[in-house]
């Protein structure tokens, strides 16, 4: 009897692996489950309270991925008709009368990064170094948006109140923009009212500038420059 060579193997063992390979290529076991977003280090937004502490923290912090977050799929930041027609004859004209969510997203980056802004004229603005509230002050109560309400009236489960809010923007060389105005915030409990799971639907406006200061603009405005 021939004493069985290694070549004499080769053959066998090549159609064994290849008959593995196969049954591994066929397996039934389901794919990894996607994991999702990575959770933020922030506190469930379970009142609208801790919604707009969440709103504090973020611009204080800079903290994208929990501005991000906090944002409805909804949401609007609306424009007021001054600074839409302020920009209408620039290169960059704004193109409607509202940031929506990935504008906003997209302006909150560049802001957070440091990134240089642009006026109306073309010309450049100074990064944002750092954000700090003054004055986040809750005028009233929060109350259910009117379904008549422009942008905001047709989501269910939505609230909305009026903050008096004094913004620093800081830029280098001792150099700020003050946002010191009336904004009505406006939110949405997107687990449909049993969990209070709030997200910020939107902020509108209201009036204009109000202070002497190093260079006041109202809330739209300085967003503008950062598009």
């Amino acid at each position: 009897m021939k004493n069985r060579t290694w070549s004499g193997l080769l053959p066998v063992g090549l159609v064994l692996v290849l008959g593995m390979m196969l049954m591994q290529g066929c397996s039934d076991d389901p794919a990894e489950p996607d994991p999702g977003p990575d959770p933020v280090d922030l506190p469930a937004s379970t009142t609208l309270p801790i919604l707009m502490n969440n709103f504090f923290t973020v611009h204080e912090d800079m903290y994208f991925e929990g501005y991000e977050h906090i944002l409805h799929e909804g949401h609007r930041i609306i424009v007021r008709q001054e600074t839409f027609d302020a920009w209408q004859g620039s290169d960059n004209p704004l193109e409607q009368l509202f940031f929506d969510r990935a504008q906003a997203i997209s302006i909150a980056g560049n802001m957070f990064s440091g990134q240089d802004g642009q006026n109306e004229m073309g010309i450049p603005i100074p990064p944002v170094e750092s954000m700090s509230f003054a004055i986040l002050n809750l005028e009233g109560i929060w109350e259910p948006v009117d379904q008549a309400t422009n942008y905001f009236g047709d989501f269910e489960n939505a609230q909305h109140a009026r903050y008096t809010v004094l913004i620093y923007f800081n830029n280098p060389n001792n150099h700020r923009y003050e946002v010191d105005q009336m904004l009505d915030f406006y939110a949405v409990d997107v687990s449909g009212g049993e969990q209070n799971d709030w997200r910020l639907l939107g902020i509108a406006p209201v009036g204009g500038k109000s202070s002497s200061a190093t260079e006041t603009i109202t809330y739209d405005q300085v967003l503008s420059l950062y598009r």
